[in-house]
Formats: structure tokens, C-alpha cells, sequence
């Protein structure tokens, strides 16, 4: 079995904003096809907790 590793702690950009982009679909259409069990800004608060945990930081809204 052969497993790469990288050689380096920070991620190749385009494919971790792939992976990032991915999952924030993912978690739109499970939100979507469970009929929206939760409010957009549930979803909003869960959704910049898993991208901080990734190292994504979000600009804090204004609204």
C-alpha cells in the first residue's frame, strides 16, 4: 500500500480552498434535503466553527 505524506504542515492553497468550498456545499445540501432543521443562523455559527477549526477565520459580519 503506498500512502504519500507532505513534507510540509501547511496545505497545498488550492487544495485545501477544494476541500473547504466541498464541505460547505456538503453542508448546505444536507441542511437542504433534512427540510432546513435549523435556522440559517444556526447554520451560519456551526459552519465558521468548523472553518476555524480548518484555520479559515471569517470576517465577523455587520448585520
Amino acid at each position: 500500500m503506498l500512502i504519500l505524506r507532505s513534507t510540509s504542515a501547511i496545505p497545498n492553497s488550492e487544495l485545501h480552498a477544494a476541500f473547504m468550498a466541498s464541505a460547505f456545499v456538503g453542508m448546505i445540501e444536507w441542511w437542504i434535503e433534512q427540510d432546513l432543521p435549523y435556522s440559517p443562523e444556526y447554520m451560519a455559527k456551526e459552519l465558521e466553527k468548523l472553518y476555524e477549526k480548518n484555520g479559515v477565520y471569517l470576517p465577523k459580519s455587520t448585520l
